[in-house]
């Protein structure tokens, strides 16, 4: 899996583009992660859109342990 080259931003607004967020999010997958070796656009939509639930399930879970 190859890392992106992150561009320079100089504000926090610019980090919502997708010039940034994507690359970034991009190089935040788990190596072990086979999504970057699909090549099949479907199977890495709904892949992808897999590991970004169970990666918001388990904030949210972490988040309500640490709030209760």
């Amino acid at each position: 899996m190859a890392d992106y080259v992150l561009p320079i931003i100089r504000t926090k607004f610019g980090e919502r583009g997708f010039c940034f967020s994507g690359p970034a999010t991009w190089n935040s997958l788990p190596s072990s992660c086979s999504l970057t070796d699909v090549t099949d656009i479907a199977v890495f939509k709904n892949g992808l859109s897999l590991y970004f639930s169970i990666a918001h399930m388990n904030d949210f879970c972490t988040a309500f342990l640490h709030v209760t």
